[in-house]
């Protein structure tokens, strides 16, 4: 994938339901930065053995406020701003 093009995906936004409620627009940045700022700050772990362990999360978007979303991928659940 191009520079241009990866850009362009990293500041696309849209409108997107969480639990049947409309969230506000979502930008997509890069998702290895945002798992890793979430690791560092600790909402997710990179502790396989962690019940918030990154590798259970896929990344949804980031909010307007800066707040990361990111989903279970087995119980489809997200995850709270306090990471629990």
């Amino acid at each position: 994938m191009s520079a241009t093009k990866r850009r362009m995906n990293s500041m696309s936004t849209h409108t997107a339901r969480e639990g049947g409620q409309v969230m506000s627009a979502l930008r997509f940045l890069n998702s290895q930065d945002e798992f890793d700022r979430a690791i560092a700050g600790g909402r997710l772990s990179a502790d396989p053995t962690s019940p918030l362990y990154a590798g259970h999360y896929m990344y949804m978007g980031t909010r307007d406020n800066g707040e990361s979303l990111f989903k279970h991928t087995i119980t489809r659940q997200y995850l709270s701003k306090a990471g629990r």
